[in-house]
């Protein structure tokens, strides 16, 4: 897990996004006195470029920005990277100059979680 913290940034900033944020899921569960056994870590991701394409295109999109890259321990062993697709999610809202932008930080995201897997 401690190497995918390092490399989720690093793979991030090259492919031209930003880490906003990230939260430690497990420490805040623990916080508020709910134990869980393994690391879930969310980071907060975003390219300004794209974020402004989609605002100007309906702000209503903002409601799912910025895009979020989690990190968690499988019980097994191991870790694996998740978000949710891009184009999932704009697509409800049906509003056709946003596929484009959708498609594109789709492809962008897909590339950041294989380059922070290796």
């Amino acid at each position: 897990m401690a190497k995918v913290l390092e490399d989720v940034p690093k793979a991030c900033a090259a492919h031209k996004f930003g880490v906003l944020g990230s939260i430690d899921l497990r420490a805040k569960l623990h916080e508020k006195g709910q134990d869980y056994p393994r690391a879930v870590v969310v980071f907060d991701v975003c390219n300004p470029v794209h974020a402004k394409r989609a605002l100007e295109a309906d702000p209503s999109v903002s409601t799912m920005l910025p895009c979020r890259i989690s990190a968690f321990e499988l019980p097994g062993g191991g870790v694996r990277l998740a978000c949710v697709r891009p184009t999932t999610m704009i697509g409800g809202l049906g509003v056709a100059a946003l596929d484009v932008v959708a498609r594109e930080v789709e492809q962008a995201l897909d590339a950041i979680l294989r380059d922070a897997a290796k």
